[in-house]
């Protein structure tokens, strides 16, 4: 529903601080703020740094879940299932289709990251000063 792919939005005060999101150790994305930030839904172990010359280096974890859209993998299957059965209905071509549907639509998710979401979505930092 919502693809392999997540967006931080990363704004400072002041701008113009260069930002960074490493996931795993590897930079997986750059720019300068205000930037919106691109980083695959499937990595690991992300954080956000940001960084200006003449203030001090900020950094956050981003926190990686399970998303909302994931779990509708699993609502709609038992749901029709249920409706059909219910019904009076025999379990036919197009309850076992959407149950094969929902299976493929898990695997997608599984192998592309998409079941995955990071927070915060949106990050806006005030930059304090560097000792002299």
């Amino acid at each position: 529903m919502h693809g392999s792919r997540d967006t931080i939005f990363v704004d400072s005060r002041p701008d113009g601080a260069a930002a960074s999101i490493s996931c795993a150790g590897k930079v997986e994305a750059t720019g300068t703020t205000p930037a919106k930030l691109v980083i695959p839904r499937k990595v690991q172990g992300c954080s956000l740094t940001i960084e200006r010359t003449g203030y001090r280096t900020q950094r956050l974890d981003l926190e990686q879940s399970f998303s909302g859209a994931f779990w509708t993998n699993f609502v709609f299957s038992p749901v029709l299932a249920t409706a059909t059965i219910m019904n009076g209905r025999d379990f036919g071509y197009d309850t076992a289709a959407a149950l094969l549907s929902s299976g493929v639509a898990f695997l997608i998710d599984q192998f592309t990251g998409a079941k995955y979401t990071y927070e915060p979505k949106e990050v806006v930092v005030d930059l304090e000063a560097a000792p002299r």
